[in-house]
């Protein structure tokens, strides 16, 4: 296997499906914080700055989720072959039912999970950055002033509070990152077997084209219906005004918190857009991702020597 290729694919696919899915993410970060209707949200940004308010601080998580779609394939694939998963598959890519093979295997669950971890190190900045700008957030120093995007309120972050800031959060971030990446994958390697088989492509060695994007958006759906109250209390932390001497509060207090306000239902406000991003987002991700890698693939059998 080409570490190359899937890193190449897996740039390709954060690119797109970011900006294909950021308004989306603006929707759902403000609903969490708010506690507002999806109707009342979106009216609120379009009054504030226009149609170009969903699209507040696209720079950061355009770099950061290209870099950490990168890295995710690249780390899922190695990890798939640390644990030897690819031998519960044929050539063509489908699992092997015979042979003492589990069909609902969970070995791409924890070669998913293995992710988490490292995935986190890039996210929690970049989420910690990217909701203080969809927030629009004014400085401590100066409180008339608001950063103008992502690197500047990253440097304001850091000046007035030092580096460790970013990583607000951190720890529920990497659960949530831990919870989503195993849901993710596995129910994308799952789905797009089950799919291939109800809908056998008409080139035997290829996956169905239609199998592709509705796994990879059933798999993003799940993956964040379930990892959801995860997102929302980081959200809810990462999300407050940084007060210099304190510390940020604990997922566990946050989560009582919400419970307390809205119940349950308050864990999962937002997930509405952040539902119908993820399909969206995960569809054109796995696409892209998946041909950009067949074709990189094609490219080394035709000019191999």
């Amino acid at each position: 296997m080409s570490f190359a290729n899937e890193a190449v694919a897996g740039c390709a696919a954060g690119v797109i499906g970011t900006v294909f899915g950021y308004p989306f993410d603006v929707l759902k970060t403000r609903m969490q914080t708010a506690q507002t209707s999806l109707g009342a949200t979106a009216k609120s940004i379009v009054q504030e700055s226009g149609v170009k308010g969903f699209y507040v601080g696209l720079m950061s998580p355009l770099v950061a989720l290209t870099i950490l779609n990168t890295m995710n394939f690249t780390a899922y694939n190695f990890m798939c072959e640390t644990f030897k998963v690819r031998g519960d598959r044929s050539e063509d890519g489908r699992f092997l039912r015979t042979g003492g093979s589990s069909f609902m295997t969970g070995n791409y669950a924890i070669a998913g999970a293995s992710v988490g971890p490292l995935a986190a190190l890039i996210s929690t900045p970049f989420e910690m950055v990217k909701t203080q700008v969809q927030l629009q957030r004014k400085t401590q120093v100066d409180p008339s002033i608001r950063p103008k995007g992502s690197l500047h309120m990253a440097i304001a972050i850091v000046r007035e509070h030092g580096p460790l800031a970013l990583f607000r959060g951190h720890v529920v971030n990497t659960t949530r990152e831990v919870v989503f990446l195993g849901t993710y994958f596995m129910v994308y390697e799952h789905g797009k077997d089950v799919l291939q088989s109800l809908l056998p492509s008409l080139d035997t060695n290829q996956p169905n084209k239609i199998a592709i994007p509705l796994a990879g958006g059933i798999a993003g759906a799940i993956g964040w219906f379930v990892s959801f109250p995860l997102d929302n209390v980081k959200s809810n932390i990462q999300g407050g005004r940084i007060v210099a001497g304190t510390s940020p509060p604990s997922m566990i207090s946050v989560a009582r918190q919400v419970l307390a306000q809205k119940g349950v239902r308050g864990l999962y406000s937002g997930v509405v857009p952040s539902i119908t991003r993820s399909f969206i987002v995960s569809a054109t991700r796995f696409s892209v991702y998946e041909s950009v890698l067949q074709h990189l693939r094609q490219l080394e059998r035709d000019y191999s020597p």
